[in-house]
């Protein structure tokens, strides 16, 4: 899928903030991108992440953030401190686990692997309580409100029930004609469906209802201003991680061993159609 298992020692790194312009371009003609919409944000807060950590999850729950790390013999489930970056709890998952997405829905988190078909439900004090299985791999993970949403690195999205994980519905992703594959850490917000598209700058907002790619998220500026250290991986260390702060309405991305996590604003998002008369623009 993409892992190295080294891993960089702790180093969560000063800060000198510095300012991106807001982004307003159009995925390229030749990369086959078709959607009309291309988001603009502007960038709040530039705040520290520990190189250590390979987010493959990232989620606000209960006013902190919770980020699940992968790789195998260090995977976990972590609570942050928003502001600084600190781990308040820490549950370490077993050696053969790889972590994967996670989401915080009522009083349960859940978190998936990539091959181990096995998705570990905990209780807001990041307590295991149960334990479910799915068939293929897992990749990303959210919720909106009625049913759980998983990526598996396909241009397939399950929608699935949180009792057992069974498969409710599925929506293909795709951007005009083309299928928009690699789809990796999701979220929700605003009835859209934001995904990471693994090796890439840009987060697509899907709408749940056709899987249709309404609008493009390029945060190619972000990445051009991150200290790289001697080793980095330009393959692996890559943009990875959406959380959304309902409500003060921003967004939260990093990466993959990133030094940093940023706080956005974004510009008006396009209205999924299944839902254009009940979702306000921002």
């Amino acid at each position: 899928m993409r892992r190295h298992l080294c891993i960089a020692a702790i180093c969560i790194a000063s800060i000198t903030l510095f300012s991106v312009p807001a982004i307003a371009l159009k995925p390229s003609s030749d990369a086959g991108f078709e959607a009309s919409t291309a988001l603009r944000y502007e960038i709040v807060r530039t705040l520290p992440h520990a190189r250590s950590d390979f987010t493959q999850g990232l989620e606000i729950c209960d006013g902190t953030m919770i980020e699940s790390v992968g790789l195998y013999g260090v995977s976990a489930l972590i609570r942050k401190d928003i502001d600084s970056g600190e781990a308040l709890q820490r549950y370490r998952l077993p050696p053969a686990f790889f972590a994967e997405g996670a989401t915080c829905v009522d009083d349960r988190i859940y978190q998936i692997s990539w091959r181990e078909r096995t998705a570990v439900v905990y209780d807001r004090q990041l307590q295991p309580r149960a334990v479910l299985h799915y068939e293929g791999e897992g990749w990303g993970l959210t919720h909106d409100g009625e049913h759980l949403i998983m990526s598996d690195g396909s241009a397939t999205l399950s929608f699935r029930r949180r009792d057992d994980f069974s498969i409710a519905r599925t929506i293909e992703v795709h951007d005009g004609a083309r299928a928009v594959e690699r789809l990796n850490e999701l979220e929700y917000a605003h009835g859209l469906i934001l995904a990471n598209i693994w090796q890439s700058d840009r987060i697509a907002a899907i709408d749940p209802a056709d899987g249709a790619v309404l609008a493009w998220l390029d945060l190619s500026a972000l990445t051009q201003h991150i200290e790289h250290g001697s080793d980095w991986d330009a393959t692996d260390n890559v943009l990875n991680g959406i959380a959304h702060d309902a409500a003060r309405d921003r967004y939260y991305v990093t990466g993959k061993r990133w030094p940093v996590m940023y706080e956005l604003r974004l510009a008006k998002l396009p209205r999924p159609r299944a839902t254009a008369g009940d979702v306000p623009r921002r």
